[in-house]
Formats: structure tokens, sequence, C-alpha cells
């Protein structure tokens, strides 16, 4: 992609119009100037249509004026092309636009940011982009007002949501949190202030207090932050949901005890929200590793809020070196399976991006899977993953520096799930050999466990190492198949290794292109 040098910030948005490869190591799909160019954690940076087009979003700076771009994917040569100037947004030195895309059920992408510090919102029908329009409006108080950190998401009566704040204000008196509907994506309805009840104008350290928002069935949105510091000078995660007509109260994320989570013992950053079909909330949060005793405590963690209200006790899924596991996203990807992205140090000290999923709507989770494969440490900047989830995994994007530049990465959390076969009850573990083998560039492995327990089955190269994780959940006794897709991978022999408890299997695949 050419370097933009003429603009202070531009937002690329980049649209595919094929299913992209499952892949857990990263491809690089564009180039920004700035370490900030994906907009911090909150809306999503990348979406999935049902017929199978991507797009994805980032910012560069350079110069006096800020654009909005989107690009398109050559599925045929396998590259993205130049970008296409779609609108503009705010500047003033750094990217702060706070751009997210989401689709439509009709595969209609929607890109909202903040242009000139006021939102507005342009959708993109496979050719041509809509001129944008103003979601805030510019009559009084929003000619004044500085609203960025975008999110948005569509309700499941097809409504399209959009949230923000104005902690860009400093003036502890216009610092609120917002949300306006649509039904047609040209009106919108009059901003509503969120949190009012506990947010007294003014932000809990304003750009940190990142917006998250998801919606669920029966017209449920939900929306998290990171709430104010409780008696003891902790942060709180703080929720509100509309239950379909009404916005309630604040909440704040609680444990089965229905109090507190860690009861203002311990910072709580960067909640991420999920519902599932039934409406169970999903919720992954990280905590700063300097509010433990212990600094490896400082992980990710996970909770949900049951249909019936009750709260569940949070579990640490992440174990990295020195409490360095931050930034989570979290998506619902139906069939039971969530997805997590977030950044952590690996045992090198190295801050790379890793992905979790779960199989059972959280009972149990995977390790996590290393996506990233830099070897320079990457910048505080979060990941971003899907709202919706293809068929080989969760899409995900984060930047990498790459010499003066930055490097916009794109990547996929592979599925947990594999499909049973419905053959008899093994009596033995078996791994069968894959077919077709040598393959080009798909294979199927099965395999058969006796008795129910966790299962891991990975795929590695002739120098052992890890090139792809196909499944690590506990499974049941049966016969299961698995697709692997090694199209991001080089021509030659790899080996694909079963493990249970107490036994390990290995096989040899050939993957010729």
């Amino acid at each position: 992609m050419k370097k933009v040098t003429s603009y202070c910030m531009v937002l690329v948005l980049m649209a595919t119009f094929s299913t992209l490869f499952a892949q857990t190591s990263g491809s690089r799909i564009g180039t920004s100037d700035d370490d900030r160019a994906i907009n911090w954690p909150g809306g999503s940076k990348i979406a999935r249509a049902s017929n199978g087009e991507v797009m994805a979003i980032y910012g560069t700076v350079a110069g006096p004026d800020s654009l909005v771009y989107s690009v398109t994917y050559d599925d045929f040569l396998e590259t993205w092309n130049e970008p296409v100037a779609v609108g503009r947004g705010t500047g003033e030195g750094r990217n702060l636009s706070h751009a997210c895309v989401l689709v439509d059920d009709a595969n209609t992408f929607h890109a909202l940011w903040s242009s000139n510090w006021n939102i507005v919102h342009a959708t993109y029908n496979g050719s041509a982009w809509s001129t944008p329009v103003s979601v805030t409006g510019t009559a009084t108080p929003w000619d004044t007002l500085r609203a960025a950190h975008t999110a948005a998401a569509f309700d499941s009566n097809g409504d399209l949501w959009v949230a923000w704040s104005t902690g860009w204000e400093n003036d502890d008196v216009s610092e609120y949190y917002y949300i306006s509907k649509s039904t047609d994506g040209t009106s919108w309805s009059t901003p509503t202030v969120l949190f009012a009840d506990t947010i007294k104008g003014s932000l809990a350290s304003n750009s940190l207090a990142f917006i998250n928002i998801a919606s669920g069935p029966a017209g449920k949105v939900g929306v998290t932050i990171r709430g104010l510091k409780g008696p003891l000078g902790q942060y709180a995660g703080a929720f509100q949901e509309y239950d379909g007509s009404t916005w309630g109260a604040t909440e704040y994320l609680s444990d089965a005890s229905g109090g507190p989570v860690f009861a203002d013992s311990v910072d709580i950053y960067s909640i991420s929200l999920a519902y599932d079909d039934a409406g169970v909330r999903h919720f992954v949060f990280y905590t700063a590793e300097a509010d433990f005793d212990n600094a490896d405590d400082g992980q990710i963690y996970y909770l949900k809020k049951n249909v019936d209200n009750t709260w569940t006790d949070p579990v640490k899924i992440t174990n990295n070196p020195g409490g360095q596991a931050d930034y989570p996203s979290i998506a619902f990807g139906g069939n039971d399976d969530l997805y997590v992205v977030y950044f952590g140090d690996d045992n090198d000290g190295i801050r790379r991006i890793y992905g979790l999923n779960s199989a059972d709507l959280g009972a149990t989770w995977t390790r996590p899977i290393q996506i990233s494969t830099n070897s320079i440490d990457l910048a505080a900047r979060a990941p971003s993953i899907s709202n919706n989830i293809g068929t080989n995994g969760a899409d995900i994007i984060w930047i990498e520096a790459d010499g003066d530049d930055q490097a916009i990465m794109y990547g996929l959390i592979p599925k947990a799930v594999v499909s049973v076969d419905g053959v008899q009850k093994p009596v033995t573990h078996n791994l069968l050999s894959n077919y077709p083998n040598p393959f080009n560039p798909s294979t199927t492995i099965e395999f058969s466990i006796k008795q129910s327990g966790v299962v891991e089955l990975n795929v590695y190269n002739t120098l052992g190492q890890e090139v792809a994780q196909l499944v690590n959940q506990k499974m049941e006794s049966g016969t299961y198949d698995v697709t692997f897709n090694a199209r991001s991978l080089s021509s030659g022999i790899y080996f694909y290794r079963l493990v249970t408890s107490d036994q390990i299997i290995t096989n040899k695949l050939i993957y010729l292109k």
C-alpha cells in the first residue's frame, strides 16, 4: 500500500470479497505511520458479513487534513488493494477519530467515526460509500462538545446503536457517555446520557474509560465502561443495559455473592461484553498487575451475568509471565462458542497478540494461542475482534512496528469445536491418517476418544514449532473430525499430534501447493 503523506490522519477501511483463510499467525494488510492506528478498545475495527466479505479500519497521521479510506481485498492475487477516500475525521496531530465498523443483515457495512469532534455515519453497499451523516447533530451543545470513543452495535430489531464519550472536554461538567439509535442510518434519536446516576459530568480518567457495546435477544443492548473509583481508590467495571424499552440503572461487575468484583481491592480496566443467544451476558476484563501483591495475578478474567441476573465468580483465563495480559475483547460465535483476543507478554518478555476460546459458553477455555510472531515488543494498543464470527473462527486485527512505519496485521482465532461423526463409542484413543494426504490447502483429520477429558490436537513443523492449534477442550467419548487449512503456510512436511490424559499419538501430513 502506498504511504499517505498529505494527510493528518487517514482511517482506512478494508473490504474483502472472499472468505479469508484460517490462520493463527498474522498477515500484513496495511501500513500506518502511527502506533495508535487502531483507535483504542471499544467499537470493533473489523467486521465480517454473512456472505464472507470482511472490512477493517485503521488510521495514519501526516499533514493538515484527515480522511477516511476504504480498500478491497483481491482474492485471486491474495493482496489488499489501494485505499479510496470516503470521508473526513478528527485530526489535532494524533489519531482521535475512534472509528468502528460493523455490518447489518443485508451485508451492508457501516462505518462511524469522530469528524471534527462530531460523530458521523456512512454506509458501503458494495460499490460506493454514502455521504456521512451526523449522529450527534450540529446544534447546541454538539457544536462545542468533543465527541469521540465511538462504539456501535445492531440490536435484534435491526436498529443501529452508537455510543461515544465527551471525555476530551476536561471541564468536569460536559464529560458524559452518550448513546443514540437509528432505524434507517439517517435519522438519529436525541442522544441519551448513560451512567448519569453515577457519573456527575466528570469521566473516570476520560480517555482511558473505554466504552464497549453489545446487543442481545429481545432488543437488549448493553454498554460497559471502566467506572469511577471506589472507597479504596480502585477503578470498578460499570455496566448499563437497555431492556428493549428503557435503560436500567448503572450496575457494577459483581461476583457470585452479589458484591463488587474483588471488593474494590484491584483496578479493573477495559471491560468487554458479549451476549449469547439466550441473553446471558459474558464479560472479560483485565486488572493492572501493579494492584496485586503477586504481580503474576495481573491477567484477563472472565465472568457472566445469567438470565436470572445472578453473577458468577470471576475466573482467570490467562497466565502470561509477569502479570502482563491486557486489553481483552470478547465475541460470541454461536453454537456455545466464545472468542477472546488480547495482548500479553511472552516468556522472552516481548508483548504479542493472543487468542483463546471456549466451546461451552465459558465453562472451559483453551490455553491462549499466540497469534502474532513479532520479535519487537508491541505498543500497548488493543487488538480488535469481529462481532460476527466466520466458519473458520474469529477475525482479528492489531498493529505492530515495522521499521519507521506501523504494520496493520490480520489474524484468526480458529474454532475450538469439531464435529461428531456419530459412530459407536470407541474402545481406544486413535489418530487416523489425514485425508487427502498430500493435500492443498485443506485436509481432514479424524480421531477417536475412548473416555471424556481434555483433548489437544496441534500441528507442528519439522523444527517442532506449533503452527496451528486445532483442538484444546474437554470432549466426550466419540469419534471426531476437524478440518485443517494450511493456506497461510509454506509447502512441506508437518506433524499433527493428539494429546489425551494418558496417551500421545503423532502422525505426518504433507502439504503441496
